[in-house]
């Protein structure tokens, strides 16, 4: 039997091999078989229904499961706590960017002055153009 809200032709969420692990995967459900493990599935976004990117996609593109290894999917607008966390706003923190401080540049995350905030744009050493500016070139 197909477990409660999945229908064939329908979105689930299922298991997949990723990264080593075993992660959750917006799904479609193909089919059901009736010997050997029942439900083939494909999987069609990260679990949060956001599209795959090189990185967020499972090893592979359709399987096999067991029905204890595929639920109903729900859109994350409708889960509970959707308005305390939004996945737009979660995408955003991943996000790796360049803030500005009131003294110029800071990289993310660490805090550390970089370009002319660090005082030193155009010194030896040091990038003053480009994508990686205030970098310390590699000597």
């Amino acid at each position: 039997p197909l477990p409660e809200g999945v229908e064939v032709g329908g979105f689930c969420v299922a298991t997949a091999p990723h990264a080593g692990e075993r992660r959750r995967f917006k799904a479609v459900l193909l089919g059901v078989r009736s010997s050997g493990v029942p439900l083939h599935v494909k999987f069609v976004g990260t679990e949060a229904g956001e599209p795959f990117t090189q990185l967020s996609a499972p090893s592979t593109a359709t399987t096999f499961l067991f029905a204890s290894q595929v639920s109903a999917w729900t859109p994350p607008e409708q889960r509970p706590g959707a308005a305390a966390a939004s996945p737009s706003s979660a995408a955003e923190d991943r996000k790796l960017r360049v803030r500005s401080s009131a003294s110029g540049l800071v990289l993310p995350r660490t805090g550390v002055p970089a370009g002319p905030a660090a005082g030193a744009a155009g010194a030896e050493g040091w990038l003053s153009g480009g994508p990686h500016v205030g970098q310390r070139l590699l000597r």
